[in-house]
């Protein structure tokens, strides 16, 4: 592999103090402890032999550099297992032994959600809170993996845990994986699976790791010790995880057992429990926590028991448990989050339940941000339902493998294996804002086209009277980064909130603000343009892609937009592009005031002269033009980017008056009018006063786009931009306003 590809491996140097003291230490000949944590790769699965897992490679490292240190190997490995139980785990099986530097590997078991950045931070948090018996700061680094088969991996959680606390983080995706989509790695040479590396794959990872050892090791800046931990970033509901097992006393067993049995082998993790045998067996546990996590055993020793779990009596809301497992590779250690943040987690019920479902079934636990993290007592009794057959369900497809078709005669080999519960709770409320509204800072664009409306009836501040194109209302990118107009955040960026303050967006796990909100006034036809997805923008361009809409504020009478094209194939779209001949090719819809248009990446448009609109976009500000009038700037003609613009383009592509969404003079009622991946937006006519419960997944921008009135003691008016943090609860608008809010 060549040597880009470990340069491109460090995503984040972080503070190396504590790295540089662990080899300071093994240089002098004392006894250092290299700890690992993670999931089935950490474990060393697929690896031949435990001695060529990427961790005890990595170990070796220190041993090789260091040949008069003394240095211990712990590996806390636990396959199919997430940060979530990591984090309740630690102690038992990583920090008894004290470990000077601990290597952190759960990016391609962890969801790239909020949820799991929680529980990661939790962990991360955790490590590093834990006493040291020799003194000292432990060395923390952050091991990011992928799935080489869909490329999925929670590293963008993850690694904004990394940069907040600067840790070293490194990264597969930027590595090894970009070296296999480069085409200078087999895949087929690294991993059988498309996830667990083989031997020449472990070793790989662990050359990659060893890389940024050998950076730290010759690394010459003096960074200063860490001596105490910032505040958390998330709400942090995990850090004080534990885990609930046969040896708990506040436990009633109404048939359940107490499992005894010693373990088969070290890494056996489903022991300590307690088992359940028939239906109607039962368990009941009190305790004291925010969240809860029932872990049980998943078997390929079918029909195995169905079982329901059931938190402070709330029947209705009964989560399944279902241990049959439809895998071929061996039992599987599964965990069920039934109560989080305060809330009681719905997945499956009796009434929805279906095997094949369970499978691919996992809430949006990020979206479910809970009432607090404040730790209360609750009760959780588990119930065993029966087995498919007496519960009348069908067993779904299975894996083709033998073990996938064991059915045991002596039912106490299936039985129900609670294996633990997970508790955690801190004595914290979650960090809903009590800072209000984020009013922000217009920034007013000079462009060709633009008109002087923006000064003349916006009130925005400009130099100049015309030619004012665009309001920026919300930005954070390279080009505008906004600025917060008042409170306590005044004067700060939003990029800096986002990067400090991750509580008013909801704990997003993206680097990048999603979302660009505009006001933008065309005195004079823009150019025909496109913008390109994700993907193509992506691989070509570094960077997101541009799916935008429209909400027409103001337009002539008969006024019409440029949307679609009119060509048949990607061959004639070139050839009339190629000839010029734009009377074949554009596609035109009516408009008029209130009207709201969709515009997805691929689709051929343009602003025509004396149309008014806010326009709700990917933040990206990439555009392919292919056609500019032959107008000149600066007395030479804007660049058209036409190879680009036949790239993205899409054909067939008319678009018609009936994708044109017409306002329909509703008052005081919030009404969608968009929802994709990339956001949703709303619009909101206040004419009186109306309450709006604010969605509580996110942050929301809003844009007052006419009238005045109040919102919550706070008067608004036209052109006024605010963000509306993560948490704030129910908005109180009163006057006579028209509003367009967006979230993603």
């Amino acid at each position: 592999m060549q040597s880009k590809y470990f340069e491109n491996s460090v995503l984040n140097r972080g503070n190396l103090h504590a790295l540089k003291e662990v080899m300071k230490k093994a240089a002098g000949g004392g006894h250092i402890k290299a700890g690992f944590i993670g999931g089935s790769i950490t474990q060393g699965y697929s690896a031949t032999d435990k001695e060529k897992c990427y961790a005890y490679l990595t170990a070796k490292w220190f041993e090789e550099k260091f040949p008069q240190a003394q240095v211990e190997y712990i590996n806390a490995g636990i396959g199919a297992t997430t940060s979530q139980y990591a984090v309740a785990r630690a102690d038992r099986d990583l920090l008894y032994a004290d470990p000077d530097v601990v290597f952190v590997e759960f990016s391609v078991n962890d969801a790239n959600t909020s949820f799991f950045m929680e529980t990661y931070e939790g962990l991360i948090r955790h490590i590093l809170n834990a006493p040291r018996k020799t003194g000292g700061q432990r060395a923390v680094i952050l091991i990011h993996n992928i799935k080489y088969d869909d490329a999925s991996t929670a590293e963008d959680a993850h690694y904004r845990i990394g940069v907040y606390y600067d840790l070293p983080c490194i990264s597969v995706r930027s590595s090894i994986y970009a070296a296999v989509k480069d085409g200078e790695l087999k895949m087929a040479d690294i991993t059988q699976d498309g996830l667990h590396p083989n031997d020449q794959g472990h070793k790989l990872l662990s050359e990659v790791i060893c890389y940024s050892l050998e950076k730290a090791l010759n690394d010459t800046e003096n960074d200063e010790p860490v001596t105490v931990l910032r505040e958390p970033m998330t709400v942090n509901g995990f850090e004080d995880s534990r885990v609930i097992q046969n040896e708990y006393e506040n436990v009633r067993l109404r048939g359940f057992i107490k499992d005894i049995k010693e373990k088969e082998y070290d890494t056996d993790c489903f022991r300590g429990g307690f088992t359940g045998f028939k239906r109607r067996d039962e368990i009941v546990f009190r305790f004291k926590g925010s969240s809860a996590a029932v872990q049980y055993r998943r078997t390929v020793k079918r029909p195995a028991l169905i079982a329901e779990a059931v938190i402070d009596g709330d029947e209705e809301n009964a989560v399944i448990l279902d241990s049959n497992f439809s895998e071929d590779w061996g039992d599987c250690l599964s965990l069920t989050t039934v109560l989080y943040h305060g809330c009681i987690v719905r997945k499956q019920t009796k009434e929805n339940y279906s095997p094949a479902l369970y499978e691919r079934s996992n809430i949006a636990l990020d979206k479910l941000k809970g009432r607090s993290a404040e730790a209360e007592e609750h009760e959780l009794k588990i119930r065993i339902l029966g087995t498919p057959e007496e519960l009348g369900y069908e067993l779904g497809e299975v894996g083709t493998g033998k073990a996938a078709w064991l059915i045991s005669e002596d039912k106490k080999d299936v039985g129900f294996d609670l294996v633990s519960i997970l508790v955690s709770g801190s004595d914290k409320e979650i960090g809903y804002s009590s800072t209000g509204l984020l009013f922000i800072k217009p920034t007013i664009m000079e462009r060709i086209w633009g008109g002087s409306r923006l000064k003349s009836e916006w009130k925005y501040k400009a130099d100049k009277d015309d030619g004012l194109g665009e309001c920026w209302g919300v930005s954070c990118n390279s080009i505008v980064d906004s600025e917060v107009a008042e409170g306590k955040y005044e004067g700060k960026k939003i990029s800096e909130l986002w990067r400090d303050e991750p509580r008013l967006f909801g704990y997003p796990v993206t680097n990048d603000f999603p979302l660009l909100v505009k006001i933008i006034d065309a005195k004079e036809d823009l150019s025909i343009q496109v913008h390109p997805a994700d993907d193509y923008a992506f691989r070509t361009e570094k960077s997101r892609g541009k799916r935008e809409c429209w909400y027409i504020l103001d337009c002539p009478e008969n006024a019409k937009l440029i949307l679609g094209n009119l060509a048949k194939d990607a061959e004639e779209l070139k050839t009339i592009i190629g000839n010029r001949q734009w009377d074949k090719l554009l596609s035109y819809v009516a408009i008029r005031k209130g009207d709201f248009l969709e515009i997805p990446p691929g689709t051929l448009h343009a602003i025509t002269a004396g149309v008014e609109l806010l326009e709700v976009q990917q933040n990206s500000d990439i555009t392919y033009r292919v056609y500019d009038f032959d107008r000149l700037q600066n007395g030479k003609p804007r660049e058209l980017h036409i190879s680009k613009a036949l790239d993205v383009l899409r054909t067939p592509n008319l678009v018609t008056d009936k994708d044109v969404v017409h306002d329909d003079g509703r008052e005081n009622e919030l009404i969608m009018l968009e929802e994709n991946h990339d956001y949703c937006v709303w619009t909101l006519r206040v004419n009186g006063s109306v309450s709006v419960p604010i969605k509580d997944n996110g942050f929301v921008i809003a844009s007052v786009l006419d009238g005045e009135g109040d919102i919550n003691g706070r008067w608004i008016r036209k052109g006024e931009h605010f963000i509306i943090p993560f948490g704030y609860g129910t908005c109180e608008f009163s006057g006579n306003l028209r509003i367009n809010f967006a979230a993603t």
